[in-house]
């Protein structure tokens, strides 16, 4: 029968093998790429209203905001407004960066224009950006070109 120190050595080196990468549960994705994020069922151009009232932001969870449907890309037009998880990352880091904080400097300024790439949406109903942050982009001429260029939209 083993020992209870045995267990614990066992247990623990199990532990270790899984957080540094036995599985690949603590390795970092690859990075977001442009032609991925195309490959998003909806692509739209909206115009951001704000941020739902009473809620904890963090680097992990991000923020639930509006967006005003602009433009329809690609995929059936949804309804307007529409609520939209604002990720502070992409998913391709394990841990917060040290010393992160929210701040409202950290949110769009109201009516600004985005390029959103929308995967879906999440049990609650709120649409999910292709790898988070990385699945919006300011709507400026030269982006929006590019995305319908890309697209190949007229």
């Amino acid at each position: 029968m083993a020992s209870r120190r045995t267990v614990a050595v066992g247990v623990t080196t199990a532990f270790w093998y899984l957080l540094l990468g036995g599985v690949g549960w603590a390795k970092p994705m690859l990075q977001p790429t442009l032609e991925e994020a195309l490959r998003s069922p909806l692509i739209i151009v909206a115009e951001y209203i704000g941020p739902l009232p009473e809620q904890k932001m963090t680097y992990f969870s991000g923020a639930r905001v509006q967006y005003k449907v602009v433009e329809v890309l690609k995929g059936t037009p949804p309804v307007s407004p529409l609520s939209v998880r604002y990720l502070f990352n992409d998913g391709s880091a394990c841990l917060e960066p040290e010393g992160w904080t929210f701040e409202k400097e950290r949110m769009p300024s109201r009516r600004s224009h985005w390029i959103l790439f929308l995967t879906g949406t999440d049990e609650s109903g709120e649409h999910q950006t292709y790898r988070g942050n990385f699945g919006r982009r300011e709507a400026t001429p030269a982006q929006v070109s590019e995305v319908k260029h890309r697209l190949q939209l007229p």
